[in-house]
């Protein structure tokens, strides 16, 4: 039998643990998450900007800070899309009335779990299930 990849929890690094452990490798490091989430905010506050930088929408915008990560080792579900998206992934949200959604919700049902999910363009056919905590 094949090993399973995993790493111990450290700090509030779920997104991190989450993905190596999906990708079966540590491809990402906090790091790497924490560009993709500057990258991330940077493409939002040059939209925001296109309103104008004396718009009050704008300064309440900046003056909020990052949504897609903090220095807990939080990071939103766009920065793990994104890091996805690295490797040719896509995350396809399961209330989406995609049929890869519409299949992971009958599937779901008919094994009694809470949730499941599956990626878009794995080449083993990846399938996510489990219950998942929303941060926002």
């Amino acid at each position: 039998m094949e090993t399973i990849f995993h790493e111990k929890q450290e700090g509030s690094l779920c997104a991190q643990h989450c993905l190596n452990a999906l990708l079966q490798s540590p491809l990402f490091t906090a790091v790497d998450l924490a560009t993709l989430g500057h990258q991330l905010d940077e493409e939002e506050r040059n939209r925001m900007s296109e309103a104008g930088v004396d718009s009050h929408e704008y300064r309440e915008f900046v003056r909020a800070g990052s949504q897609n990560m903090d220095d807990s080792g939080y990071f939103s579900v766009q920065v793990i899309a994104a890091a996805l998206r690295v490797w040719d992934l896509e995350l396809v949200p399961y209330s989406s009335s995609d049929a890869i959604a519409s299949q992971a919700r009958a599937n779901a049902s008919r094994e009694g779990i809470q949730s499941s999910g599956r990626l878009r363009g794995s080449p083993r056919g990846v399938a996510l299930s489990g219950y998942f905590t929303a941060h926002d």
